[in-house]
């Protein structure tokens, strides 16, 4: 901070509350020297606020100015995918429907609409989510792979949840019969050989 004219010192306080809980209505003041311009202060997750007045000689004290900073450390949930659908297109080609519940899962959020959501899907980059809560995703023969971690408005970012689904709708080479194409009869089944003969 700056300051102008004359005085004779400042006094400041520093006070933190939670998410779920009110301001509190008083914290305790601190003299300071008037030359600091700066300080430092531990905050901790929640609501942090710094107060500041100047006092001249006669003890007069000016208004005070404030700042109120919201901390935040805690990462989103690893967001928990259940597959919604899969269903074939075209021939060999499927679509794979992946879906969330933004409400359920993150109600412990003060505002669930602020967790936001990146995928990886096989060999592509990561893609931001355009609807929060599914994404239908066209798979390839073989192994596929769905990667997608939450994020919130201030930079903090869940572990990625990856799933795995294997798509074989090819059907296996046609068996090859070899061998003789006849064989004399002293060689067949003897039953089979006397029914063939009736």
């Amino acid at each position: 901070w700056k300051m102008e004219g004359a005085f004779a010192e400042y006094e400041y306080r520093f006070y933190s509350w939670g998410i779920q809980t009110d301001e509190p209505e008083s914290a305790s003041w601190s003299k300071m020297d008037k030359s600091v311009e700066t300080i430092r202060v531990d905050a901790i997750d929640g609501y942090n606020k710094f107060e500041i007045v100047s006092i001249d000689s006669f003890g007069n004290r000016s208004e005070s100015d404030s700042r109120i900073i919201y901390v935040d450390t805690q990462p989103p949930d690893k967001p928990s995918v259940t597959e919604l659908d899969f269903y074939e297109v075209t021939e060999n080609e499927f679509i794979l429907k992946y879906g969330w519940d933004i409400e359920e899962q993150y109600s412990n959020e003060i505002d669930p609409t602020k967790i936001k959501f990146k995928y990886k899907f096989n060999d592509q980059d990561w893609i931001d989510l355009e609807s929060d809560n599914e994404v239908e995703l066209k798979t390839r023969q073989g192994m596929n792979r769905f990667k997608i971690y939450a994020y919130d408005n201030v930079g903090n970012t869940s572990e990625v949840n990856t799933i795995e689904k294997i798509v074989d709708s090819i059907p296996p080479p046609i068996p090859v019969i070899t061998g003789s194409l006849g064989v004399a009869p002293q060689y067949l089944n003897s039953d089979l050989w006397e029914n063939c003969q009736t």
